[in-house]
C-alpha cells in the first residue's frame, strides 16, 4: 500500500461537517467536495499540529526562512528554476489566491474563463472582482466528465477575443479509481 493509507474511509457521520450533512439524512447522497478530504490525517501533519498546539499561544505567523528556502528548493528540483524570496507570496486559501490572481492578471470588465461545474466561490470571485464570467461546461460521456477542445476554443476565441484574460483550471479526479476518465 505504501507509506500512507488513502484507501480506508473513516466514518464521517456525526462529525458536523457540511460535506456529510445531507448524507447523514439520505445515505444515497455521495458528497463530492474539494476542500474536505476523506482520509485519516497524515502522521506528520498530526504531529506538527499537536506540536504547534503545545506552544499554548496562537497568533498570526510569518513564513520562516526555512519554509521559504524549502519552497525555493522544491521549485528548483521540480521545475528547474530559482527565484528571489521577495517574489514569493503566501496566501491563506485557494479562493483568496484566485481573487488575487484575478486582480493581478485582469482589469475590471475583462473576462475570466472557468470550466463548470466548479466550486461556486471560484465563479463568485470572478463576479466580485467585476470581471466578466465566461463558463465552459464539462460534458458527461461514459460516466466521466470531459472538456471538449472545440467548446473551449469557441469560448476562448469568440467570447474573450477583445480582452487579455486567463482561465481558472479545474481538475477532475476519479477518487474511487473505478474508471479512467
Amino acid at each position: 500500500m505504501g507509506k500512507y493509507d488513502f484507501t480506508s474511509l473513516p466514518n464521517r457521520f456525526g462529525h458536523h461537517t457540511y460535506k456529510w450533512k445531507e448524507a447523514e439524512v439520505d445515505r444515497e447522497v455521495l458528497p463530492a467536495w474539494i476542500a474536505d478530504m476523506d482520509f485519516v490525517v497524515l502522521p506528520e501533519v498530526r504531529r506538527a499540529v499537536q506540536a504547534y498546539a503545545d506552544q499554548l499561544v496562537y497568533g498570526y505567523t510569518y513564513a520562516s526562512d526555512a519554509l521559504i528556502e524549502s519552497v525555493q528548493d522544491w521549485e528548483a528540483s521540480q521545475h528547474g528554476y530559482r527565484f528571489d524570496k521577495d517574489a514569493l507570496v503566501f496566501i491563506e486559501g485557494v479562493v483568496p489566491a484566485i481573487s488575487t490572481a484575478i486582480q493581478a492578471f485582469t482589469k475590471e470588465g475583462e473576462a475570466v474563463l472557468i470550466n463548470t461545474p466548479v466550486y461556486p466561490p471560484f465563479a463568485r470571485s470572478v463576479k466580485l472582482n467585476n470581471r466578466r464570467l465566461i463558463t465552459n461546461l464539462w460534458w458527461k460521456r461514459t460516466g466521466c466528465l470531459r472538456l471538449t477542445l472545440t467548446s473551449w476554443r469557441r469560448n476562448w476565441w469568440e467570447r474573450m477575443s477583445n480582452s487579455i484574460s486567463f482561465a481558472i483550471p479545474t481538475i477532475l479526479v476519479d477518487v474511487f479509481g473505478k474508471r479512467k476518465c
